[in-house]
């Protein structure tokens, strides 16, 4: 990003500020020269030096290793009182306390000092000094934070020295910001601003903290970094890697912002979780992999379904739902609130598609929720304020129930909701729906009409993807769909992929795959994530699997896993969860199966206190009916739900006990299940209020 429009976003409230080491040059401390002045902050090489000099160590072996050494040859009390001296500030620089009358979306520092908070007071406004020990949720505003990853030396005593004051070789060898309450919050935070201002950002220990987080392509194009005009070389090549890099020091970006003139309209806000459907569209022809892709893969062209919309005789891409018009009735008669169920692979996804393509021909401003991140309350509130039609479209909502309150709170008489989510999971949840709007209309897309049927047959003849059933006369083809696959366009899928040579390419690909754990893993978390209605983004595998697992050459390289996921885009290909049912239950060793939802559960019971989308995706994660359509192995089952009941949080949730009684029920072990259905109930009821 350059450095121009980022400063003309700094008067959007959408930026976030990340300070380093070299951001503290120009303030003093308490630390005081020979004629009683306050000196400046020095450079961690130079507090080492000192340090080591102090305590008799004959070489500098780096801060970690020389406050180490101090503590164990001086004392804690020693060292703590050094480090006071050395991060309290006595003053700070003008360009410092223009730093407090900018317009922070939230600042995170790697620093331990208290420099953003001074700048901030003296602009009259206050920030809460915060260190990553802390809870999230004790911060309504947190706006109002500075969030310390090293520490804060405030907060510095005996017994924080080693637990969030990150300076001994010790501490810094300890994990804490990944296994903090606070990490699904920074991360929120970097993927939902709009621009990102590193100031004083270059030695390897500031580095550390961010260097896979700003791996990822959506960060390194909003990031800016601000270092000093005398800084290495090797520093300003290797920042080059994680966004634009400007020696200007903090004095120059002060001034550099002083001299932008301030927009006279602001910025428009840049939306990160919906996205409006676009009042123009291209005109662009359909191929038959266009098709292929839809039906295989889940692979939705927006467009496609534009053009086809307007002349779907001419452009065969979809085949419309006659649903899409009992739903503009209900929205003619003045229903405002909608939820459309279907079961898996059954075409919610598109049926919601085709309705936005509907609403907007009707003069509906059309807004569909794309993400889940801190900034989706406020956009709901913003999005609801427009003085227009608007239509709140949201897919997946059962993961989402949170926001309804949301929506209900600020939407108006006018404003249009259209919901969808699977038919099982509404069916356990549907008084939730009723809580946000009692007369919301339940529109069941399950399975065709006979007309739709007879279409999706032409359809199906358009694109010749009959395979072994292509001689059959189109009232026997009608047949199939109607009484074989019962309907339901993900059953009819199905067949067609296992009667052509898609299920055995499918094989040779898995099999290819296998040979390789790091492939393998990235294979199988994609597959999980679409069977258990996940909402997963590559921001997400990076999350759980690693950015060694991400950029790894091999793997970005190999042309199976280039067919899943597009790495230049960083977007995740594969979309199908009917295909992604098809290949776990029939590719797919059921212990390997197993084997990974451990580990995953693992990885993601340890951040359970931090996320909701977490919790949700755990309370997924039990569901024995999603585990036993896609492991047949009973041992496998249960050796699965053996093992995740080691876990604190299983062993407390109602949810893991009802599913684990459900699973020996199937297995006829009732008096186990009786004590297992006993321990849910007994759980609920000491929760109150639970569902």
């Amino acid at each position: 990003m350059e450095l121009r429009q980022a400063l003309r976003l700094l008067h959007g409230k959408r930026v976030l500020l990340f300070t380093g080491s070299g951001f503290s040059f120009g303030a003093t401390s308490l630390r005081l020269d020979d004629n009683g002045i306050p000196m400046e902050f020095r450079s961690a090489r130079e507090i080492s030096q000192e340090l080591a000099e102090t305590c008799g160590l004959e070489e500098d072996e780096g801060l970690g290793i020389t406050s180490q050494y101090f503590r164990e040859h001086k004392s804690d009390k020693e060292l703590i009182n050094f480090l006071k001296k050395e991060f309290t500030v006595s003053s700070i620089s003008d360009s410092h306390k223009s730093i407090g009358n900018i317009d922070w979306m939230r600042s995170y520092t790697t620093n331990y000092d208290e420099i953003i908070e001074e700048s901030h007071q003296q602009a009259g406004k206050i920030l809460a000094s915060v260190s990553i020990d802390s809870d999230p949720k004790d911060f309504p505003d947190k706006k109002k934070v500075c969030v310390h990853l090293n520490g804060y030396i405030g907060n510095l005593t005996p017994a924080t020295l080693d637990r969030e004051f990150k300076l001994t070789a010790y501490s810094y060898n300890k994990d804490t910001l990944t296994n903090s309450l606070w990490y699904d919050q920074f991360l929120d935070d970097l993927r939902s601003c709009d621009v990102i201002v590193f100031i004083g950002f270059s030695g390897v220990y500031d580095l550390d903290i961010t260097r896979d987080l700003m791996s990822l392509k959506e960060l390194r194009d909003k990031s800016i970094f601000i270092v000093g005009p005398k800084e290495r070389p090797g520093a300003v090549t290797m920042l080059k890697n994680f966004g634009e890099v400007y020696k200007i020091g903090l004095d120059g970006f002060i001034n550099e912002w002083k001299v932008t003139p301030k927009p006279v309209v602001p910025p428009e806000r840049s939306y990160k979780c919906f996205s409006r459907l676009p009042d123009t569209w291209n005109n662009t022809l359909w191929r038959s992999s266009d098709v292929h892709n839809l039906l295989w893969r889940g692979e939705v062209n927006d467009t496609l379904i534009h053009n086809a919309h307007l002349r779907y005789d001419s452009f065969p891409y979809v085949i419309f739902r006659q649903k899409v018009n009992h739903l503009l009735d209900y929205i003619e008669k003045g229903k405002r609130s909608f939820i459309i169920t279907a079961g898996l692979g059954n075409g919610k996804t598109l049926f919601l598609k085709e309705a936005c393509q509907a609403l907007q021909k009707n003069n509906w401003i059309v807004w569909e929720q794309t993400r889940d991140l801190t900034s989706v309350y406020s956009e709901i509130e913003e999005i609801c304020q427009i003085e227009a039609k608007i239509a709140i479209i949201m897919d997946n909502s059962g993961e989402r129930t949170h926001l309804l309150r949301t929506i209900k709170r600020h939407r108006n008489q006018d404003t249009l909701v259209i919901l969808a989510e699977r038919s099982s999971r509404y069916e356990i949840s549907f008084e939730r729906y009723l809580e946000f709007d009692e007369e919301i209309i339940n529109l069941d897309i399950d399975r065709l009409t006979i007309d739709e049927i007879n279409r999706f047959v032409q359809y199906l003849n358009r694109h010749g993807l009959w395979g072994d059933k292509a001689s059959l006369s189109n009232e026997d083809k009608a047949y199939y769909i109607q009484k074989k696959c019962k309907g339901q366009i993900g059953k009819c899928v199905i067949g067609l992929i296992e009667d052509t040579y898609l299920s055995s390419s499918f094989g040779t690909l898995i099999k290819g795959i296998q040979t390789k754990s790091r492939f393998y893993k990235l294979f199988l978390y994609i597959l999980c994530a679409k069977e258990y209605g996940f909402l997963l983004e590559y921001s997400d595998l990076w999350d759980v699997l690693g950015s060694a697992t991400l950029n790894n050459t091999n793997v970005r390289k190999d042309p199976s896993m280039r067919e899943i996921i597009d790495f230049e885009a960083e977007k995740i290909c594969f979309n199908s969860s009917t295909l992604a049912e098809h290949i776990l239950k029939h590719h797919v060793n059921s212990w390997d199966i197993v084997s990974f939802l451990k580990d995953l559960f693992g990885a993601l019971e340890g951040r359970v206190n931090r996320s909701r989308k977490v919790k949700n995706q755990l309370k997924a994660l039990m569901q024995y009916r999603t585990l036993s359509k896609i492991t047949r192995d009973n041992a496998a089952i249960f050796d699965y739900y053996e093992n995740i009941s080691q876990f604190a949080y299983c062993q407390t949730q109602p949810q893991f006990w009802l599913q684990y009684g459900i699973a020996k029920t199937a297995n006829s072990d009732f008096d186990l299940a009786r004590k297992y259905f006993d321990s849910a109930y007994a759980l609920a009821n000491a929760m109150g209020g639970y569902n």
